[in-house]
């Protein structure tokens, strides 16, 4: 089997202004090459209606993964209503966005792919059952979203504690993840 598991702890993690300063993001892990962004996977927490930033050549994928939710505006389409049941949302991240809130402040879950030489999806796993993740040459977050969360490969299972992030890197088994989480999973374009 290749591949490691790491932990990331919200200490690891790396805070960061919004480009268009309405916010704050916490950014949880991000891949870059040659200066420009492969991939970043953030977690912002929004308590007014606003714009997006802008982040041109990239892909955004967003979940709501606490509060009641939210409306995008994404360009000239119909908006979109996000909920924590509701499938992550897939946009482009050079189209003018902005954000209504539904009831009150929420937390996004995000994930920015390069989608010319990146691949990614972002799931919500929840319940005690376990569910399993393909296995991939790419990268896998699961980020525990309350309580502790179960993640085993092969024979190594490791508990990932409320706000913690496990990334794991060119597993050649399958994942298996029990409890609250958000999954991002991330490889190359196929080619």
């Amino acid at each position: 089997m290749k591949g490691a598991i790491r932990l990331l702890r919200p200490s690891d993690y790396r805070r960061m202004p919004w480009r268009n300063g309405g916010g704050e993001t916490v950014e949880i892990a991000r891949r870059e090459e040659n200066g420009a962004t492969l991939w970043r996977v953030s977690i912002a927490d929004v308590d007014r209606p606003g714009d997006f930033s802008a982040f041109p050549g990239l892909e955004r994928v967003i979940a709501v993964a606490d509060g009641v939710g939210m409306r995008l505006h994404v360009g000239s389409e119909n908006p979109v209503t996000l909920t924590p049941e509701d499938l992550p949302f897939r946009f482009s991240g050079t189209a003018a966005t902005r954000c209504e809130l539904l009831e009150g402040p929420i937390r996004n879950f995000n994930l920015m792919i390069d989608p010319l030489r990146t691949a990614g999806s972002l799931a919500r796993i929840a319940g005690p059952a376990d569910h399993a993740i393909p296995a991939t040459a790419g990268t896998i977050l699961v980020h525990a979203l309350a309580g502790p969360c179960g993640l085993t490969v092969v024979d190594e299972t490791v508990e990932i504690d409320e706000g913690m992030t496990a990334m794991v890197e060119g597993m050649g088994a399958a994942l298996h993840v029990r409890g609250q989480a958000m999954v991002a999973t991330i490889g190359a374009v196929p080619s």
